[in-house]
């Protein structure tokens, strides 16, 4: 395999992942919901008054959180799903992005080689979480 290949096989093998990782993140979003005590019907209907309110950024952020939070029966497993929702991806746009990186250097190929690890890793845990939480 050349150089030029190997680079096209990584970038296609992150975009793979990433896809699947999304499609992992939804099953997590709804144990997330489960934890959280609300429907995702409410929580989308929240997310669009959030949204259409004057506030933004961090803020926002927080204040949706608090108000997911707040219903939950055990607030340290919802903190632990939701902190797990929200990092779950970030492994895979970080290779991702190198791996686009390596399409005109390989100076990233033993980082993007840790990644082909990492990333499955991460993928498998937000499946798994997100069937137990969801069955729970």
């Amino acid at each position: 395999m050349t150089a030029k290949q190997k680079a096209i096989f990584t970038l296609a093998y992150f975009i793979v992942m990433l896809i699947i990782t999304i499609l992992n993140k939804r099953n997590l979003w709804k144990a997330v919901c489960k934890a959280s005590g609300r429907t995702i019907q409410e929580i989308n209907e929240k997310k669009k008054e959030f949204y259409s309110s004057s506030t933004t950024g961090r803020t926002l952020q927080m204040n949706f959180e608090s108000w997911m939070s707040g219903n939950a029966a055990d607030k340290e497993r919802f903190n632990k799903l939701y902190n797990l929702y929200r990092i779950s991806i970030i492994p895979n746009i970080i290779f991702l992005i190198l791996s686009f990186i390596g399409l005109t250097t390989h100076t990233f190929d033993k980082v993007l080689f840790v990644g082909y690890f990492i990333v499955p890793v991460f993928a498998v845990a937000t499946f798994a979480f997100g069937m137990i939480e969801k069955n729970k």
